[in-house]
Parts: structure tokens; sequence; C-alpha cells
């Protein structure tokens, strides 16, 4: 019964952080205003781009 338990609560931990990273995503790819750190990031991913 302890594994089932475990089986569920990995799934929705699961579900949790692919809705969270898939939001996440989103914000950096797109023009929305981010903090100072996504910000780098999304810069970072521009050079990258212009780069290549």
């Amino acid at each position: 019964m302890q594994h089932s338990s475990y089986l569920e609560r990995r799934g929705q931990i699961e579900a949790y952080f692919d809705r969270t990273a898939a939001k996440a995503w989103e914000r950096l790819t797109s023009d929305a205003p981010v903090g100072r750190i996504r910000a780098t990031v999304r810069a970072g991913r521009d050079q990258m781009r212009s780069t290549l």
C-alpha cells in the first residue's frame, strides 16, 4: 500500500513541476516583464540566438 501512495505523490509532484516549468518557460521566452535574474537569462538566450 505504501508503494502506491508514493507513486501517487510522485505523480502529483511531477505534474506540479511540469506546469510550473511550462509557465516559467512561457514567461522567459515572451516579452513579459521578468525579474533581474530571468532578464539576464533572457539576454543570454537572445545573445546565443544572434550568434547562431
